[in-house]
């Protein structure tokens, strides 16, 4: 009977010893794969490829990587020397961002459309044109952070941020030289202003304006994009807002000529 005992533990023993855990040579963790919020897949990381140069796995784990943390790293934090970027910092291994696409092989990042408060579509960005003349490295994150969601307005753009720090006249095409490029198919509203009580005061044809004129003759140097700073008769006078041009010159002066711009659309 003890010999069977004996027997049975040892044969226990030694299928628990067989049985592979983490850190031992044969357990082979998967490789992994990223996905943005719309499921598709934007990055990989190969446990294949880094076991072949560390061979422990508390090389990273749990140092960098804790078991079941489930917190997603940021590419800032990378670039901070956070996860990826304890070695990917281009003395130990290439920089996180210094050749995206070992990590992001085939990942195409989608062209943007941009709306306004109505919800209507007033400017795009292409990332296929743009990616046949840079890498994403120029872009990100030093001029655009990932996910960080803060919208620029043209005047940020004007003042040299955002898509302003190439498109400023020398790298590309000025911010306020050829809007159409941008904001494609965009028609602007036509304005009314109303006095406290809401009654119609004032009307600006966009449609009639643009007949003559492209939107950077006005926008920004003389009317600033959202400024919402709203101008006096004594302000335009003094050739401020439409003053500028409605000075008796280029086209009409403001008097006696008050019905042209208060009137009913």
């Amino acid at each position: 009977m003890n010999g069977r005992i004996i027997s049975f533990l040892a044969a226990v023993i030694v299928m628990l010893m067989t049985v592979p855990v983490p850190g031992d040579a044969a357990y082979k963790p998967p490789n992994l794969t990223f996905k943005n919020s719309q499921g598709a897949v934007v990055g990989t990381f190969s446990h294949d490829f880094h076991l072949q140069i560390y061979s422990k796995c508390r090389d990273c784990h749990t140092k960098l990587y804790p078991f079941g943390n489930g917190k997603r790293m940021t590419m800032a934090d990378m670039y901070a020397g956070k996860s990826c970027g304890a070695c990917h910092d281009g003395k130990t291994a290439f920089t996180a961002n210094g050749d995206c696409n070992k990590c992001h092989a085939g990942y195409k990042p989608a062209n943007l459309t941009f709306k306004n408060s109505q919800g209507a579509v007033v400017g795009t960005f292409s990332h296929d044109f743009h990616l046949q003349v840079y890498k994403c490295g120029d872009c990100h994150t030093k001029l655009f952070p990932y996910g960080n969601g803060k919208r620029m307005s043209m005047a940020d753009m004007d003042a040299g941020k955002s898509c302003g720090a190439c498109h400023n006249g020398k790298a590309a095409f000025a911010t306020n030289s050829d809007c159409n490029k941008c904001h494609v198919g965009f028609k602007p509203g036509n304005v009314t202003f109303k006095i406290g009580k809401g009654a119609l005061k004032g009307y600006f044809s966009h449609d009639f304006h643009l007949q003559v004129y492209k939107c950077s003759d006005c926008h920004s140097k003389l009317f600033s994009y959202s400024n919402g700073k709203r101008m006096t008769h004594a302000d335009m006078n003094a050739g401020k807002s439409c003053g500028a041009c409605h000075d008796g010159k280029t086209a009409f002066g403001q008097k006696p000529n008050c019905a042209k711009c208060h009137r009913k659309q």
